[in-house]
């Protein structure tokens, strides 16, 4: 099924070809992506796209999120494109464009009122993310770890852009500001990472690391706790150390937690930096095939508990 959605993707592609929509960078989707990206201004900024059938229909609707999308734009200078259907698919296809109405669905009086059908989605040609090195802003950071009990979230080559955009939106959620991942070996962070976020992507800062290993030695001599998470094992560890229910974990200074890659978890190698292993423990006997959570709710629970304790930590 996943072969064929994508083999009519492609051909949708092909014949959109001759469309003549030109754009200059990669195409957020979505309201919130495309709300926060103008809202934060991290991104180069190009051209909106609208989807609706005629201009007026911004009044009509009410979106009021919508609506202040058309005016930041304006405000901003960014030329402004109100486009049909086919041009929003060849723009992002395959994406759910968000807001969909169509007036036959109303009653004869309605339909009476309004003579044409209109269909809501938004797209922005905006340029990548600015790529931060924690090398380069090491300073600010430093001035960051003053604060009581900061907590910062190392993504260790996790490759769904699924995951990565539900993480990035828990940890904003929770209080994460700043995140770091793998360069080279993690998930690029496409428009697909920012749907999937909600446009938290847009929002929360987001720094490279070349040498996991170095990164972790470096905040170990400044005192910070390394937090590592890990499958719930009833019977035999890969590491041997201690494993906690994270329920049962201790703040009581700066943490840095890690979460693994999908399929092979935390290397061997960084879980030796590790001070403490924590894993969500189930309620009741698993079943055989069901072992463990996907990385992106593991991921919320763990950050919900530990932010819960640095908050009654700070009371």
């Amino acid at each position: 099924m996943y072969i064929e959605n994508e083999t009519r993707t492609k051909k949708f592609k092909m014949k959109q070809k001759s469309l003549p929509i030109l754009y200059k960078g990669e195409i957020l989707y979505g309201i919130h992506p495309v709300y926060l990206a103008l809202l934060e201004k991290k991104r180069q900024l190009f051209q909106l796209f609208i989807k609706v059938q005629e201009e007026n229909c911004l009044k009509t609707e009410k979106n009021e999120r919508l609506s202040k999308i058309d005016n930041i734009a304006k405000t901003l200078e960014i030329p402004v494109h109100y486009v049909d259907s086919k041009v929003m698919n060849y723009l992002a296809p395959g994406a759910v464009h968000q807001k969909q109405y169509k007036l036959k669905k109303f009653s004869a009086r309605h339909r009476k009122k309004f003579s044409f059908h209109f269909i809501l989605g938004v797209c922005l040609d905006a340029g990548a993310l600015p790529k931060l090195e924690w090398q380069d802003i090491e300073y600010k950071i430093n001035e960051e770890a003053s604060s009581d009990l900061p907590l910062w979230l190392v993504l260790n080559e996790i490759v769904d852009p699924m995951n990565v955009g539900a993480i990035i939106r828990s940890a904003k959620y929770f209080g994460i500001n700043n995140l770091f991942m793998m360069k080279g070996s993690s998930c690029k962070l496409s428009p697909t990472v920012s749907k999937a976020s909600s446009g938290a992507l847009e929002v929360i800062n987001i720094y490279q690391i070349e040498k996991l290993d170095h990164f972790l030695q470096v905040k170990k001599t400044q005192g910070w706790n390394i937090v590592s998470t890990g499958a719930y094992c009833e019977n035999e560890c890969k590491t041997s150390k201690e494993i906690k229910d994270v329920s049962d974990l201790r703040i009581s200074k700066p943490t840095i937690l890690i979460l693994g890659n999908e399929g092979k978890g935390i290397p061997f190698e960084i879980q030796r930096l590790c001070d403490i292993f924590v894993s969500i423990y189930p309620t009741q006997n698993l079943h055989p095939g069901i072992d463990s959570l996907n990385v992106s709710v593991a991921a919320g629970v763990i950050l919900y508990s530990i932010s819960s304790k640095i908050k009654s930590h700070s009371i």
